[in-house]
């Protein structure tokens, strides 16, 4: 009977001690290691220096069984895929990590992740994290393509992003962020391609400094009202396409605008006073546009830039120029449609005519309404007439080859 008790016992001691075991996971060998927990739920990782990267089919006994992660303050990076595929991984502490690998925490749980001394995010570290609810990362300066993408079939939780210091937002990297609603990147200068695309409840962005947007930046970003880019100079590809909410954008120093950066757009307006060139369909069907303003040496290459807008509709190439068939806010001419009417006088049918409306009604096809019926900002009769009247906005267009 002893003899019994003393196996059972020592069964017991087998199993309880099943996980714990120590592994040489540095990147120079013997300078970190990664100590698993007796119950398997924690992983220490004590040392200096830097975690080494795995590949996919190397062996991590901890990617199974951790729930939490413990990182020295003398550890300095996350290897890449270090936990890649870590579904129990909820929590991690790594208070002085500068660097996360390429695909260090994707696929894992974590809620929430504190990283005060992290100065890069590397490329996918939190793809798929759909559990992500926060993140703080005040000296990030660099995030890496997809470094927080979701695919489209799942439903991510992170609701806001502040990278005080980040100057680069990579390609993907918040793409399908669908309940993300604000985003503080005050000197980020370039978002690749698709960095917020799909964010469909994003809604205020703060990015000053942003002198470039990659292709598809905030495509179908459905829930963007309004954005301030005074920094902004040029403009990729459907950046703001299906952008439907977006009714008001300032972006006072542009010069570049892609293929179809507006389609489908909201906005009512814009002004681009230092505009060099578009290309095809910029602006096509924002069904809201009224009021363009550009310089009238700006390039309009192609065609079709406004295509179901209130600005233009109908063109047609003639004489190598591009004619309008409906100018609205603009006059007819030999070489597109032109607004060159003076002070106090607005286009109606080819023609310029002195309004007779009193100040609290605005001039609209031959009549004096109370308010304009196709401008999805309800203006007031005195703001339109105002807006009217001001000789800064009489520009000229001309539609080139």
């Amino acid at each position: 009977m002893k003899r019994l008790l003393f196996m059972v016992a020592a069964l017991g001691v087998c199993s309880f001690n099943a996980f714990a075991a120590d592994y040489d996971c540095g990147k120079v060998p013997g300078t970190v290691t990664c100590s698993l927990s007796a119950d398997g739920k924690t992983l220490t990782v004590n040392g200096t220096g830097e975690m080494k990267n795995y590949q996919n089919s190397d062996s991590r006994p901890w990617l199974s069984t951790i729930e939490s992660v413990v990182v020295s303050p003398t550890v300095t990076s996350i290897g890449e895929r270090a936990f890649k595929g870590a579904s129990k991984l909820t929590n991690v502490t790594m208070p002085g990590v500068k660097t996360l690998e390429n695909s260090a925490f994707n696929g894992t749980k974590l809620v929430s992740v504190d990283m005060p001394s992290v100065t890069t995010i590397g490329q996918s570290a939190f793809e798929n994290v759909t559990t992500l609810q926060s993140i703080s990362a005040p000296n990030a300066t660099t995030v890496g393509d997809k470094a927080f993408f979701t695919d489209a079939n799942k439903t991510p939780s992170l609701t806001s992003v502040d990278l005080p210091k980040a100057t680069q937002i990579g390609g993907q990297a918040f793409q399908n962020a669908k309940a993300l609603t604000s985003v503080n990147i005050p000197l980020a200068t370039e978002l690749k391609y698709d960095a917020f695309a799909s964010a469909t409840n994003l809604e205020n962005v703060y990015a000053p400094n942003v002198e470039t947007l990659g292709d598809r930046v905030f495509k179908s970003c459905s829930s963007l009202e309004s954005i301030d880019l005074p920094s902004l100079t040029t403009i990729g590809e459907n950046a703001f396409n299906d952008a439907t909410s977006l009714t008001e954008i300032n972006m006072p120093n542009i010069q570049y605008i892609g293929k179809n950066a507006f389609y489908n757009s909201g906005l009512t307006s814009v002004d681009m006073p230092n505009l060099i060139e578009m290309d095809d369909r910029a602006f096509a069907y924002s069904s809201n546009l009224y009021y363009v303003g550009m310089p009238e040496s700006a390039t309009l290459k192609n065609w079709r830039h406004f295509e179901g807008t209130q600005v233009t509709s109908g063109c047609t190439t003639v004489n190598g120029y591009k004619n309008c068939g409906t100018c609205n806010r603009y006059i007819m001419s030999g070489k597109g449609c032109v607004a060159s009417c003076g002070k106090n006088y607005l286009p109606e049918d080819g023609r310029c005519v002195l309004s007779q409306c009193d100040d609290d009604k605005v001039f609209y096809k031959g009549a004096c309404l109370d308010e304009y019926p196709f401008a999805k900002k309800r203006y007031t009769p005195a703001e339109a007439n105002q807006w009217l009247n001001d000789d800064e906005n009489i520009i000229t267009i001309t539609y080139k080859k």
